[in-house]
């Protein structure tokens, strides 16, 4: 018996060894607040303030799209919609030729306000769910087949499509209230069988997200987060292979917007969240977006009386590319540190040539950010020489940069005399 008990109470006392060997903290190393020793992301990251601006494509959409308001990519086509008061119709437009290509119109629906359009393998979903005055109690959200709508016919009327309808459990006033409330929506995702809502909160310039089944019947809907954007965010887009999500948005017509990635299941605040400001001058109302492949962002703006509607691409590649690469060590047939431990003077190691210059980043032991050595010159060896006369002995941590796709860290030691 005292054997077994020994067993047990051995077992037991591992048990907290392994769970305080994982560490929370913020593990983007684009970050202020890069904790070189976190393994889980805890949705910490503080980034600087970024300016982004985005590559304009298309100029002037054509007439038809002045007011569209949600946009999503299939089968090599971008597929507009447009917003309240326009036709029941999606539009098949070619970036190529900048013209519209066919129309598909929804017998017996209603626009009375279009605010987003997404996807998943099989349905298309169009959330006629826009709500400016704060007063609306008929929000819906219409599902139409894939299938439906491959025929290349100038235009198309179906005949057949679901409709979905909720109310927002949390909104008990309903006085009209132009511009002046939070229960305006015109952002949309599908993921997996939910569709996934983030409201355009004119007040507090907050986003609540709403989930619901992504199937036909009337729901009541609580929000289950919220974020505060700065903004008005005026939809929503996901590239399903590696979940970065976009917000996009403007404030006081400048228009901005959001990454959110590496979050916990569907939790899209949990992660990493990076907001990018387009340039001053550019006061377009930008209304849509969506992913072309994993680093590329399309985005559209609406017509106004001072700008044109247009179409923008982004590339977002460099802000949400792989994590680090852990070495551990030497052990590693890409690169590698010498002499590890070392004092002083230390080496890197590339095995294949590069031709880049290196951004190297020092770390102490707890974390701490303590010495950056920009523009590293790489040898034609593949050497790069590193002089570290002030570093005490210990244990730290290096951040090897070359650029998105070729980040390293490698742990060494220095050593007393």
């Amino acid at each position: 018996m005292p054997v077994r008990i020994f067993i047990i109470l051995f077992f037991i006392a591992l048990i907290p060894v392994k769970l305080h060997s994982q560490v929370a903290g913020c593990t983007d190393y684009r970050a202020l607040n890069y904790n070189p020793l976190a393994t889980i992301n805890d949705g910490s990251c503080v980034y600087e303030k970024t300016n982004f601006k985005a590559e304009e494509v298309i100029s002037s959409l054509p007439v038809v799209l002045s007011e569209n308001s949600g946009m999503f990519l299939f089968n090599g086509l971008f597929w507009f919609i447009n917003d309240s008061g326009s036709p029941a119709e999606l539009y098949a437009y070619d970036s190529q030729s900048n013209t519209v290509k066919s129309k598909v119109r929804l017998k017996n629906a209603r626009n009375i306000d279009w605010e987003a359009i997404t996807d998943d393998s099989t349905f298309i979903y169009i959330g006629d769910f826009g709500n400016n005055n704060g007063d609306r109690k008929n929000l819906t959200i219409y599902r139409i087949k894939k299938e439906d709508i491959t025929s290349p016919d100038t235009l198309l009327i179906l005949n057949e499509y679901d409709s979905i309808t909720f109310e927002y459990t949390d909104q008990l006033q309903f006085t009209p209230s132009a511009q002046n409330h939070d229960f305006d929506c015109e952002a949309m995702l599908v993921v997996d069988d939910s569709i996934y809502l983030f409201s355009k909160n004119w007040k507090n310039q907050k986003t609540r997200l709403y989930s619901l089944p992504a199937i036909p019947g009337h729901y009541q809907l609580t929000p289950v987060d919220s974020y505060q954007v700065d903004g008005l965010i005026t939809d929503a887009a996901i590239d399903r292979t590696a979940g970065t999500i976009v917000l996009l948005g403007y404030k006081n017509y400048q228009p901005f917007f959001w990454l959110l990635w590496d979050y916990h299941q569907k939790n899209f605040f949990s992660g990493n969240k990076r907001r990018f400001d387009m340039p001053a001058h550019y006061l377009f109302q930008t209304e849509a977006a969506c992913f072309f492949n994993s680093r590329t962002v399309y985005i559209s703006s609406e017509k106004t009386p001072l700008t044109a509607n247009r179409l923008f691409r982004a590339d977002i590649d460099a802000f949400v590319s792989e994590k680090v690469t852990d070495l551990q060590g030497n052990e590693n047939e890409s690169v590698s540190l010498f002499p590890n431990p070392g004092k002083n003077q230390f080496f890197l190691q590339f095995k294949e040539k590069i031709n880049a210059m290196a951004e190297l980043r020092i770390y102490d032991s707890m974390g701490r950010q303590i010495q950056v050595l920009r523009h590293q010159k790489i040898s034609r060896e593949g050497l790069v020489s590193i002089k570290t006369p002030e570093l005490k002995a210990g244990n730290y941590y290096m951040l090897v940069l070359i650029h998105p796709h070729m980040v390293y860290k490698i742990s060494f030691i220095v050593k007393d005399d």
